[in-house]
């Protein structure tokens, strides 16, 4: 009897149906994976310096005679008087009945009546601790730092104060003392072509008929940064010929 031959692609068709019927009838072609590539790492942004800083330039005001040169004579302690008249920290000024005073570290300058002979120009202390240069000057300096009714200056600058506050936090803080027993006339600004800033003025302090106060808060209008200016003065009513003389005078060398 003669075999009947089966076609090649028939066999193939039969062996996928057993297979089917095996596996439960229903045969399943695995999906394939679609993977999402990782986003790329998104690039540092490139670091821009800030600008140099450039300085303006140097105040043009200058001292209205050089600073004294006062070692080179003599050596003696800060608060030794060479003569009757004359602290060791000052020398006669180009205005008659004036001194010109230097405190210790050399860096500031000011011209005061020639009578205030009591000089300090130690540094500026804060809580004991030392933030600036300082000169002191008075016909006694114990009757200006204890009593209102006493002639007198203090003339600081530092760079510490400067780095944190600004000249009307100084302004606020310096001028406690003064609001409690002084009449109180009025905040003013101050600006002279180098400085600028602030300034409070009192009168009767320490009593009816007392004495003028003047605080002074400032900057260095090319380098407001560099330092923090006060000036405190003293001074007799109605009087302000030595208060102005000390604003024109009053230098900072740093």
């Amino acid at each position: 009897m003669a075999r009947r031959m089966v076609r090649p692609h028939v066999c193939v068709i039969i062996v996928f149906m057993i297979i089917s019927f095996g596996c439960g009838g229903n045969a399943q072609v695995a999906t394939p994976t679609v993977i999402t590539p990782k986003p790329s790492h998104t690039s540092a942004p490139t670091y821009t310096p800030l600008p140099t800083y450039t300085p303006k330039p140097s105040p043009t005001r200058v001292p209205t005679e050089p600073l004294p040169t006062i070692t080179s004579i003599y050596e003696p302690a800060p608060t030794e008087v060479i003569s009757g008249t004359t602290p060791v920290n000052c020398v006669p000024s180009s205005t008659s009945g004036y001194i010109t005073c230097i405190d210790n570290s050399r860096t500031l300058q000011v011209d005061v009546p020639d009578y205030w002979a009591d000089v300090n120009g130690s540094t500026w202390t804060y809580k004991g601790v030392d933030i600036g240069v300082a000169i002191s000057a008075a016909p006694s300096l114990a009757d200006f730092q204890n009593y209102f009714d006493a002639e007198g200056v203090f003339f600081g600058a530092s760079v510490t104060f400067a780095q944190i506050y600004g000249h009307i936090e100084l302004l606020d803080f310096y001028t406690i003392a003064y609001r409690d027993t002084c009449k109180y006339i009025g905040r003013y600004m101050y600006d002279d072509g180098v400085y600028r800033g602030k300034y409070d003025k009192y009168q009767n302090c320490g009593g009816v008929d007392g004495y003028d106060a003047y605080v002074l808060g400032a900057r260095d209008k090319a380098e407001p940064s560099t330092k923090l200016i006060l000036v405190e003065i003293q001074a007799y009513p109605g009087d302000v010929t030595i208060r102005d003389k000390i604003w024109e005078t009053f230098f900072v060398d740093f």
